[in-house]
C-alpha cells in the first residue's frame, strides 16, 4: 500500500496543481516532498503490518478511495477538469513517482491510465484502488515472476493479453491468490501466538477479498467470456492449476453483486472490515474501549449499503448482525461511554479484561465468570464484586452510571447479556452505585440446570 499513499499525496498536495505552469522537464517541488515522506511512510507501514490489531480495510481501499476523489476535486477545482486528464499523465514522468508505483514507467503509466478512465467515467475510485493494491502486492510479484520464469507460461500469456486483456488480468490475480494461500498454508514459526495467528488469517482474508474484489471489477469490463477465449488463455487457467468451475462460480457471484458495487462504491472491502472487527470483538475485545466505538463505525458503513435496495438480498448474512449492533452502537454513541472508557479504564480492564497487545486468548475476566451458563465460585464472586463496585464508583462519579447499566445488558451480546447475573449477584455493589430496584426477577443463573454450570 506505499504506492497508494503516496499517489494520495501526489494529488492532495498543492504544488500538483502547478504542473501546468511548469515545463515538462522541471521537476515539480512535490517530488521532494515525496522522498522526504518516503522513510515515514515505510515506518508506517511497518507498524501496520506488524501490530496484533485487525487490518485497517479504512487505511486500504476505501480510505484510499475518499483521499483520491478529495484529491481529483482538488485538482478539478485548480485546473478545470479539461487539464486534470494531462496532470495524471504527466505524473509518470518523474523517478519518485513511478519507482513507488508500478516499479517502472510503463506499469506506471497503465495504472494511471486507469485512474484517467476512471475520472472519465463512473469515478469510482474504489476500483482504482482495488486495482494498485491488487497489482503492487507481494503475491502478484511473486506470481508474475514465476510466469516470467517460465517461457511457455510467458507466451501464452502474451497470447491471452492480445485476444482477451481482462481475461489475462483475471489470470494473474489467479496466480496471485494461488500466493496468497501458498503464504497461508505454511506452518507457523516458533513461539507463534494465537493472536499471531489470527492477525494472519485476518490478512489473509484482506488479500483475497481484494484479488476477488479486482477480479470482479476486470470481469465487467471484459469482451471475451469464458466460453468465447483465446485458447492460449484456457492453456493458462490450467498451467496455473485454476479450474475454469472455479472463475465461473466467482464471475457468476459478480454479475450478482454488480447492482449493488455500482449502488454503494466499496461494499467489498466495507463488508469485508466489518466481519473482521466483529471476529476480532468477539475474540479479544473489551466492551468498554475505543475497539468497540470503531466497530460501530464499520457497521455503519455497512448498514448504509445494506440499506439499498441493490445490496439487501446480496448482504443478507448481515440482517442478522442488525438488532445487536443497533443496541450496542446505541450505548456507545453516548457521551458517558467514551467519558467510562477514557477515566474508567483501569478498573474497566479489571472486570472486562485487556483489549490491547497484552491481551491473551485465554485470560480468565470477572466477565467470562458470570455468564449465565457458568457456575461462580464463592471466592470469585467476592473478588469480582468487588472489581464490579470499583468500576461501578468510577462511573458513578462521572455521573455516568446509567450507561453503565447499559453496558451490562449488552455484554457479551446484546441476546444473553449479562447483566442481570452481575446485577442479581453483586446487589449491594449495583445498588450502592447503580441504584434502582434491584434484581426484580430474579437470578438468571436460577433458570440454568445444574448440567450447564
Amino acid at each position: 500500500m506505499q504506492a497508494m499513499k503516496l499517489i494520495i499525496l501526489f494529488f492532495a498536495s498543492t504544488a500538483t496543481a502547478r504542473l501546468l505552469r511548469k515545463p515538462k522537464t522541471q521537476k515539480p517541488n512535490f517530488a521532494r516532498l515525496l522522498v522526504g515522506i518516503s522513510s515515514n511512510i515505510k515506518a508506517n507501514l511497518t507498524a501496520q503490518l506488524t501490530s496484533l490489531q485487525p487490518p485497517e480495510f479504512s487505511t486500504d481501499i476505501f480510505g484510499c478511495a475518499l483521499s483520491i476523489k478529495n484529491g481529483m476535486d482538488d485538482l478539478r477545482l485548480s485546473y478545470t477538469e479539461v487539464h486534470v486528464p494531462t496532470v495524471i499523465e504527466q505524473a509518470c514522468e518523474f523517478s519518485n513517482v513511478y519507482l513507488e508505483l508500478g516499479k517502472s514507467k510503463e506499469k506506471c503509466g497503465s495504472l494511471l491510465t486507469a485512474l484517467k478512465e476512471e475520472w472519465s467515467g463512473e469515478q469510482n475510485y474504489h476500483r482504482w484502488c482495488r486495482k494498485v493494491a491488487a497489482a503492487e502486492s507481494e503475491a502478484m510479484a511473486k506470481a508474475l515472476k514465476k510466469i516470467d520464469s517460465d517461457p511457455e507460461a510467458k507466451k501464452l500469456l502474451g497470447s491471452c493479453e492480445k485476444a482477451c486483456p481482462k481475461i489475462a488480468a483475471i489470470i494473474k490475480l489467479g496466480a496471485s491468490t494461488a500466493e496468497v494461500f501458498m503464504e497461508a498454508m505454511q506452518p507457523p514459526a516458533p513461539g507463534t501466538t494465537f493472536k499471531d495467528l489470527l492477525k494472519k488469517m485476518t490478512e489473509f482474508f484482506k488479500k483475497v477479498a481484494t484479488n476477488i474484489g479486482a477480479v470482479c471489477d476486470e470481469h465487467k469490463a471484459a469482451k471475451c467470456t469464458l466460453d468465447s477465449m483465446h485458447g492460449a488463455c484456457t492453456t493458462m487457467f490450467d498451467k496455473i492449476g485454476l479450474p475454469l468451475p472455479i472463475i465461473d462460480d466467482i464471475t457468476t457471484r459478480c454479475s450478482e453483486f454488480e447492482p449493488c458495487k455500482s449502488a454503494c462504491n466499496g461494499v467489498f472491502e466495507k463488508s469485508q472490515d466489518f466481519e473482521v472487527k466483529s471476529m476480532m470483538m468477539q475474540l479479544f475485545g473489551q466492551p468498554i474501549s475505543e475497539e468497540l466505538t470503531d466497530l460501530c463505525k464499520s457497521y455503519q458503513r455497512v448498514d448504509e449499503c445494506y440499506k439499498k435496495p441493490e445490496c439487501t438480498h446480496v448482504l443478507s448474512r448481515f440482517e442478522h448482525s442488525i438488532e445487536p449492533m443497533e443496541k450496542t452502537c446505541e450505548v456507545v454513541e453516548q457521551p458517558c461511554f467514551s467519558k467510562i472508557a477514557t477515566k474508567c479504564k483501569d478498573d474497566a480492564e479489571k472486570w472486562f479484561g485487556k483489549a490491547d497487545d497484552e491481551a491473551t486468548f485465554d485470560q480468565q475476566t470477572c466477565t467470562d465468570k458470570f455468564y449465565p451458563w457458568v457456575q461462580l465460585k464463592p471466592e470469585d464472586e467476592k473478588k469480582c464484586c468487588k472489581e464490579f463496585g470499583s468500576l461501578a464508583k468510577c462511573a458513578k462519579d462521572l455521573k455516568c452510571e446509567k450507561t453503565l447499566e447499559q453496558v451490562m445488558y449488552i455484554t457479551p451480546d446484546p441476546r444473553w447479556p449479562e447483566g442481570e447475573v452481575v446485577e442479581c449477584t453483586c446487589q449491594s455493589e449495583w445498588k450502592d452505585n447503580i441504584g434502582g430496584e434491584v434484581c426484580p426477577g430474579g437470578n438468571v443463573k436460577d433458570h440454568f440446570p445444574p448440567a450447564f454450570h
